[in-house]
This record gives C-alpha cells, sequence and structure tokens, in this order.
C-alpha cells in the first residue's frame, strides 16, 4: 500500500515533467523568434513578475484554502500554459501571456506543497518529506529536457502536446488520490475569519523579512542558480550539443544529484541542524560552479556542474523545511511566511534570467555560471557567519497587526 506522500509526489512527478518539458522549450522557442537572449530574459522573467504578484495576492485572497484547491488550479494552468503556445501565433503578447500563466501555476505549486505537507505529515517528518519531493521533482527535471531535447528535433509542436499528456495524467492521478487519501488528510481550520487586507499582508511581509532577510537572501541566490541554468544554460546546452555527443546533458547533469540525494536531506540536517546544511552545501555548490566558465573539455564540464548540483541538492529540502518549520510555529500567520518564501524563489526568476541574459550577452554563455558560481559562496560564508541557530519570529507583532 503506497502512501499519501508516496502517491502525491508521483502527481507532482508528473506535473513537474511537463514543466520540465516546457522550462527547456520554452526559452528556445522565444529566442527563436526574439533572436536576442537578453529580450528573451525579459520576457522569461515576465512570468516571475506575475508569480511574485501571485505570491503577494494569494495569501490575502486564500487563507482559509485546503491543499485541494491549490492542486486542482495548478494541474488546469499546467495544461493552460502549453496549450497557449500550441494554438497561439508566436508573438511577444502571447508569449507574455503565456508567461503569465507559467508564473501562476508555479507559485500554486509551492503552495501545493506546504498545505500538503502541513495536512499529512507531521513535524519531524519535513524534513524527509520535502527531501523526497525533491528527488521525485529533480528526476522529473532529469529527464524532462532530454525529452524535449528529442522532441525539439521532430518540431516544437510534439514538445507541447506531449507536455499537455503529461498534464491529463497528473489529473486523473490527482483523481485517484482523493478517492484513496483525502479522508486521511488533518482537517482544515480556517486561520482567518475574514480576507486580510493589502495593509495586512504587506505589514506582515515587512515584519517577517526583517527576521529572516540573510536566509531570503541565501534562498533568492540559491534559486538565481537555478534560474540561470533554465535560461542560459539551455542555450549553452544545445551549443554544446554541436560540439561533443553528450553536451545536450547539460541540464540533465544539473537535475541529476536531486534525484537521489534529496533522500538523505534528513540525515544532513542531523550533525548541522537544517540551516547551517543548506548553508555549508550553498558554500561548496558554488565553489565548484565557478571554474565552469574556464573548462573547454565537455565531460569535466558536466562532471563539474553535477558536482555543484549535488551539494545544491543538498540546499533545497533543507531550507524548504526550515521554512515549513516557521510556517507550522506562526499558526495563523504561516499562510504570509510561505508567500513570503515563494517570493523569494518568484523574485530571483525575475531578476535572475534578466542579469544572466546580460551577462551572458557580456562574457559569454558559459562564464556566466562562474559569476553566478561566486556570488552563491559569498552569499553562503554571509549566511554562515550572521544567521542565528535560533531565530525568534514575532509573532507578537504579526498578531496585532490590524486586519
Amino acid at each position: 500500500m503506497f502512501s499519501p506522500l508516496i502517491i502525491f509526489s508521483l502527481i507532482m512527478f508528473l506535473v513537474s515533467l511537463s514543466d520540465g518539458i516546457m522550462s527547456y522549450v520554452a526559452p528556445i522557442y522565444i529566442e527563436k523568434f526574439v533572436s536576442n537572449s537578453f529580450v528573451m530574459g525579459l520576457i522569461i522573467a515576465f512570468s516571475s513578475l506575475i508569480g511574485i504578484v501571485c505570491d503577494f495576492l494569494f495569501s490575502k485572497w486564500f487563507p482559509d484554502k485546503p491543499y485541494t484547491f491549490f492542486i486542482w488550479n495548478t494541474l488546469l494552468l499546467a495544461i493552460a500554459f502549453p496549450l497557449s503556445l500550441l494554438f497561439l501565433p508566436p508573438t511577444v503578447t502571447v508569449f507574455l501571456v503565456a508567461m503569465a500563466i507559467w508564473g501562476i501555476y508555479y507559485e500554486l505549486i509551492g503552495f501545493s506543497n506546504f498545505h500538503f505537507i502541513a495536512a499529512f505529515q507531521t513535524h519531524d517528518q519535513y524534513a524527509s518529506s520535502w527531501g523526497l519531493l525533491e528527488s521525485f521533482k529533480s528526476a522529473a527535471y532529469m529527464i524532462g529536457p532530454l525529452l524535449a531535447g528529442l522532441l525539439i528535433n521532430i518540431n516544437f509542436k510534439s514538445s507541447f502536446a506531449v507536455t499537455i499528456g503529461f498534464g491529463i495524467a497528473s489529473i486523473f492521478g490527482f483523481v485517484v488520490f482523493l478517492k484513496s487519501f483525502h479522508q486521511h488528510g488533518r482537517i482544515f481550520t480556517p486561520v482567518h475569519p475574514h480576507k486580510p487586507s493589502f495593509f495586512h499582508t504587506f505589514r506582515a511581509w515587512s515584519t517577517l523579512w526583517r527576521k529572516i532577510w540573510p536566509i531570503y537572501l541565501f534562498l533568492f541566490t540559491l534559486s538565481t542558480v537555478s534560474s540561470t541554468f533554465w535560461t542560459v544554460g539551455t542555450l549553452l546546452s544545445e551549443s554544446l550539443r554541436d560540439l561533443h555527443p553528450y553536451g545536450g546533458l547539460l541540464i540533465s547533469a544539473h537535475m541529476l544529484p536531486s534525484v537521489f540525494i534529496g533522500f538523505l536531506a534528513g540525515f544532513a540536517a542531523r550533525p548541522f541542524g537544517k540551516k547551517r546544511a543548506a548553508f555549508l552545501a550553498g558554500l561548496l555548490s558554488g565553489l565548484i560552479l565557478i571554474p565552469i566558465g574556464f573548462v573547454s573539455n565537455i565531460p569535466i564540464l558536466l562532471t563539474l556542474v553535477f558536482l555543484s548540483s549535488a551539494f545544491g541538492a543538498v540546499c533545497w529540502p533543507e531550507i524548504s523545511a526550515t521554512f515549513e518549520d516557521y510556517v507550522t510555529r506562526l499558526g495563523k500567520s504561516g499562510e504570509d511566511m510561505i508567500g513570503l518564501q515563494s517570493s523569494a524563489i518568484s523574485l530571483s526568476y525575475i531578476i535572475g534570467p534578466i542579469l544572466a541574459g546580460f551577462v551572458a550577452t557580456q562574457i559569454g554563455n558559459q562564464l556566466t555560471f562562474s559569476v553566478v558560481g561566486l556570488t552563491l559562496a559569498l552569499v553562503s560564508i554571509f549566511a554562515l557567519i550572521f544567521v542565528p541557530r535560533k531565530i525568534n519570529l514575532p509573532q507578537h507583532e504579526l498578531a496585532v497587526i490590524p486586519d
């Protein structure tokens, strides 16, 4: 008998697989029609601009919604994204509409995961649960680019059609999940008698940010590395494919470590604590990424990407579990913490593609990774020095903020 977490992880695998294909194909497809890496980065960044707006609005509009609400909307919009590119003309306006859809459903994934884990897992299972989700997600994002590379050789429409197929499969999977496990989840209790105002959400975010801003900065930087791989990295992968048989495996080498290292997340936290484990792993990941810009041997380059991403794979479940702890400790204000955490990722996918696209036009796609590796290493050192082992959350300040 499979557990609810395993079945939910399989559903997220299908969603991530379709997103992995689209994440690889979309930058290439867009650049084909705009013919400029910087403009492509601006368009891709629009999805995250919408995402950060969603991070702010979701905690205001949906403070009392269960995990099922977020998952259903995630699955439907995940299909709408490739549909828009499949049937609408390749214009900048259509690209921006597609990016908006992408931004909305990607934020919904984060809310879905937080709410699901809160409903089905206990506090001591948070790190291992996030590790399992990261493993399934990473497996999907490893396979997705490989499929995308094959599908692009046919045509772009086949990539979009296959993505839609995976989206439909995820809907059927969630129907099966609800029939089998929905009654096992903890009963959801609304956390607000009414929807908080914009002022309340802004004040709550501001109050929380003052306490956790070094962790927020670390998460932002870690996610910027990821956004660079999924924008400039896809272009570099296609150029390396022309130089070496293994060149097209760049994104897969980036994602492969997370498939199995995510399972070890709970063990990594024991000797150091979740935050320290994330910061140490981030430092090593950044240091290993720096030489990539200077390597001409493609197998060595892929090995460095793999090793850097192996340490990066430790960071994600540890830092996610850290935020899950904060969400639980904050009680009714936990929704604001989810939105704030998601905003760091959204912001990185706004700034990251723009900066990476600009840097790539100045120094080249490959050297761009040396720049982001150095940045991650420096921010990790800063976090190790300045983040205290125990952060006192401002629960009293949050409680007195008027709705």
